[in-house]
């Protein structure tokens, strides 16, 4: 359904369960919660905090309700900065306008390795995201540094900084994430660009959203309809 069908779908579901005793809602009131349930729809879907306990493809209709907003890109190095770790480099994630970076699939890096006989070997190697501290442990066990089988990434700052190995030369983070979803707006007009199967769902909750703000007596109904969602 498109963004104004989606405000009639949102007014009916409210008018349902509220029985016509409900505050009017401005159009842009209305967007504002279909963007936030927008935002809650996606959340779920990739952490697995839904119903089935399912995240991000652990089913087919885990995967087809966010595949919409789920990009891959490569991403080139900042210049070496003086507060890199020993062998880190920068890569900024994606913040284009539209188009923000919000949860990470799956990362890997084209890279040169200099092998056993001193060649240099294109090779894709796994990233593993890590924390602060764990890095901390791990670059004292040389069974678990960073080698050409697998790096390491720590978060700072909006950027992936990507440890590697002597031997290893990065060219490109390669990054598969689910990006932020544009907002709904009735006036651009801008429709939900998640999948169609999806929307009635987002409207769904979005009722539930406004249910709590006015505090019906028939929000724990509709909560319980909510949870029914697949």
């Amino acid at each position: 359904m498109n963004v104004a069908q989606m405000h009639i779908a949102f007014k009916i579901g409210v008018d349902k369960v509220a029985s016509l005793n409900y505050p009017g809602f401005e159009p842009e009131e209305i967007d504002f919660i279909l963007n936030q349930s927008q935002d809650e729809f996606v959340k779920t879907r990739y952490g697995g905090n839904n119903l089935y306990r399912k995240g991000f493809e652990e089913t087919q209709k885990r995967t087809d309700d966010i595949r919409t907003i789920v990009k891959r890109t490569a991403i080139a190095p900042l210049p070496v900065d003086p507060t890199n770790k020993p062998f880190g480099q920068f890569y900024p994630l994606p913040s284009i306008t539209g188009d923000l970076y919000w949860f990470s699939v799956q990362e890997e890096v084209d890279a040169n390795v200099i092998d056993c006989n001193g060649n240099s070997v294109k090779q894709r190697i796994p990233v593993k995201p890590i924390t602060h501290d764990t890095y901390s442990r791990m670059i004292l066990d040389p069974f678990n540094k960073p080698s050409d089988t697998e790096l390491l990434r720590l978060d700072v700052a909006g950027q992936a900084e990507i440890i590697t190995a002597p031997n290893v030369t990065v060219n490109n983070l390669l990054m598969t994430y689910v990006r932020r979803p544009v907002r709904i707006d009735v006036v651009l007009p801008q429709d939900c660009e998640l999948p169609e199967h999806t929307h009635q769902e987002v409207v769904n909750t979005a009722v539930g959203i406004a249910l709590e703000g006015i505090e019906s007596r028939r929000t724990q109904s509709q909560a319980i309809e909510t949870t029914k969602q697949e």
